[in-house]
């Protein structure tokens, strides 16, 4: 691009300033519309509407049968820990109580020594209802996968 260097800078400039004009707009108008009302000044919004009511729970029992016998074992939802090796009863079989959220996945974790395949099934059985959910998952070295619990499935 030849010309004055000046005349170029000058018109990157108005570009800029030309873009600067809607990002400030874009985000002012997300943190006003974010922003807490101040203390004394309830919104109808809030008025009207109730706070989140905690995800339904139920008690399960969880069951994992491995062949051959993994080196780890654990199921986790929402961050929580619910199966882990301290649950384990016999070689390759892990089996504890737990409080199951309904509509959250529980991620299966296991690990092998070595590259074989391997097989893992577990089962999740209601205690209120008798109903179960049930996956078999194959994995070599490592697996990491998840059963879906579904919103209905409340007793």
């Amino acid at each position: 691009m030849k010309g004055n260097p000046l005349l170029r800078l000058s018109v990157v400039l108005i570009l800029l300033l030309a873009l600067l004009w809607p990002i400030c707009k874009i985000t002012q108008g997300e943190t006003r519309k974010s922003s807490p009302s101040p203390p004394g000044h309830a919104s109808a919004v809030s008025l009207s509407t109730n706070p989140p009511a905690p995800p339904p729970s139920w008690k399960a029992t969880l069951v994992v049968h491995a062949a051959p016998s993994p080196m780890d074992c654990s199921i986790t939802q929402c961050g929580r820990i619910l199966l882990s090796g301290k649950d384990r009863i016999a070689s390759g079989e892990y089996r504890t109580i737990a409080e199951i959220v309904s509509g959250e996945d529980l991620v299966i974790s296991s690990g092998w020594e070595n590259d074989e395949p391997h097989a893992l099934r577990v089962e999740v059985l209601t205690q209120d209802r008798g109903e179960s959910l049930d996956k078999s998952f194959w994995a070599r070295k490592t697996l990491e996968d998840a059963i879906a619990i579904p919103a209905n499935v409340l007793p």
